[in-house]
């Protein structure tokens, strides 16, 4: 019997689970609890979300599906191995 795709999807629950459960919970309390909408006036004087937070949120979100891309290539080279 071939173990190795059974621990692959093990450790892929495992890790989903127990990392990006808890910090996607936190990301989706933080966004939508009472937080200080950060904005700052533009050239025109109209007020618009601050920049970092938007590129952070970004980068969350890219740094997300990279985990997730790897995760799919690693889970695919175990399955087909």
């Amino acid at each position: 019997m071939d173990l190795k795709p059974i621990i692959a999807v093990s450790v892929g629950i495992a890790v989903y689970r127990g990392i990006v459960c808890p910090l996607l919970d936190r990301y989706r309390g933080w966004r939508g609890g009472d937080r200080v909408q950060v904005a700052r006036r533009n050239w025109r004087g109209v007020y618009v979300p601050d920049l970092r937070v938007k590129r952070a949120e970004q980068m969350f979100w890219l740094a997300f599906l990279g985990v997730v891309g790897i995760g799919l290539a690693v889970g695919w080279t175990v399955m087909v191995r």
